[in-house]
């Protein structure tokens, strides 16, 4: 399987090295830290009667703003 390897340049690009894989596993640390640097995005589709209806995850904390590695904070894409 191939691995995933990004490197960061001087200038501050984030650039993948090699062949990006099919399947890889990020940690939700990383996906959170990747969102807030404002270099990643992730959404959730619910199907529903009405139609599609797509949320843009904002980060991994509760209610209360406090880091939640098991909870996603999502707003609606495009709102």
């Amino acid at each position: 399987m191939a691995q995933l390897r990004l490197r960061r340049t001087r200038d501050g690009v984030l650039r993948i090295d090699g062949d990006i894989p099919n399947d890889h596993y990020f940690s939700a640390g990383w996906i959170a830290e990747r969102i807030a640097a404002g270099e990643g995005e992730v959404t959730f589709t619910l199907q529903t009667e009405g139609g599609p209806i797509t949320w843009r995850l904002a980060g991994l904390e509760n209610e209360d703003g406090q880091s939640a590695p098991t909870s996603w904070h999502v707003t609606r894409d495009g709102e």
